[in-house]
């Protein structure tokens, strides 16, 4: 069994991105939802431990209220299905990362029916989400979480503390390690097809 447990490592790690247009990273806030027909969307991003092939049992991020809000909002949780993605760095870079979100029909949904200025809130578990990333090929560690306000409403939508504002979202998963090759048998085996001239 192994696990891993971390907060965001620097500013450059958390921001959010008001649709398709402006990134803003080093902020006191990433902010997910929609607000005034305006799709906002946080981009959180952690180099791991978690071993390639690793069968995740658990995955959550817990963040920090920014503000006080009693609007219902519902973010739909995703991971970039790309193992050679960063952490973007610009609007398009912003806009790439988000193309290679997990499909709609296979993110979770975290329904938030409240939150108040500086309340712990833990999302779903989103393991069937994660689990996607970690079986691909070249899978190194890199584990981007897109908090992606497609489901909500109008006005539905969440501010939530970032590094810099001295409550750095948290990525806690629990998996176990990846089954080894049995070298001895895979030695054993490849003897034989050379003996058997296959």
């Amino acid at each position: 069994m192994g696990s891993y447990s971390a907060g965001i490592a620097t500013g450059a790690k958390d921001a959010y991105q008001l649709g398709s247009g402006t990134l803003y990273a080093y902020a006191t806030r990433i902010i997910t939802g929609k607000s005034g027909g305006t799709l906002e969307t946080g981009i959180l991003a952690w180099t791991t431990t978690i071993p390639a092939g690793a069968v995740i049992n658990s995955a959550t991020v817990k963040v920090v209220g920014w503000d006080e809000s009693s609007v219902e909002t519902t973010v739909a949780i995703k991971v970039v299905e790309d193992v050679t993605a960063t952490m973007p760095t610009s609007t398009a870079e912003a806009n790439s990362v988000r193309s290679s979100g997990t499909p709609d029909e296979n993110d979770v949904h975290w329904e938030i029916p409240s939150q108040t200025d500086g309340q712990e809130l833990t999302s779903p578990d989103f393991a069937s989400v994660l689990q996607r990333l970690v079986d691909l090929d070249n899978f190194a560690g890199t584990v981007i979480v897109l908090l992606d306000g497609g489901p909500s409403g109008d006005n539905g939508y969440r501010s939530f503390s970032t590094y810099d504002d001295g409550h750095a979202p948290v990525l806690t998963v629990s998996y176990e390690e990846p089954e080894e090759e049995d070298e001895e048998a895979v030695t054993s085996a490849t003897q034989l097809s050379v003996g058997l001239g296959l």
